[in-house]
């Protein structure tokens, strides 16, 4: 959960509206991780970016969520043979207090009727500004 230490300023220039928050974004496809990695780093975040293919991987994303004192993961909505859906609920099982968003180059799949039964906010890939947008909606509504 984002401390006094990481709210998000009204008023923060571009380029300063992440600052303190660090990231992690989950992903099956590097290449799908450099946009966001880019937009969000801008904006002031610290990123890290995790392959993730398999449910095999979700102990290890919840893991790194929990020791690497992340405020928010991006998770993509569909990996191999596992969901962001499914990290989101291993990850709030294990008391993960942070902000959990998605990304879909799907937006009308069962995945993100999935994410809209366990209430993680979700968006298209691609779409920079709706990015920073739903992320700091997201980390404002966590740190009230």
């Amino acid at each position: 959960m984002p401390d006094e230490e990481h709210k998000v300023e009204p008023g923060a220039e571009i380029g300063e509206r992440l600052d303190g928050v660090r990231i992690l974004i989950i992903d099956d496809d590097p290449t799908d991780m450099l946009l966001p990695e880019e937009t969000l780093t801008e904006e002031g975040a610290s990123v890290e970016t995790m392959f993730v293919f398999s449910q095999d991987n979700i102990e290890a994303v919840v893991r790194k969520l929990k020791e690497g004192g992340f405020n928010v993961l991006l998770t993509d909505g569909s990996m191999g043979n596992t969901t962001g859906a499914e990290v989101a609920t291993a990850a709030r099982s294990a008391d993960y207090q942070g902000v959990i968003v998605a990304h879909t180059g799907n937006p009308n799949s069962y995945v993100t009727r999935l994410l809209d039964r366990i209430g993680v906010p979700w968006l298209e890939k691609n779409k920079p500004e709706l990015l920073i947008l739903t992320m700091l909606a997201q980390i404002e509504v966590q740190s009230s």
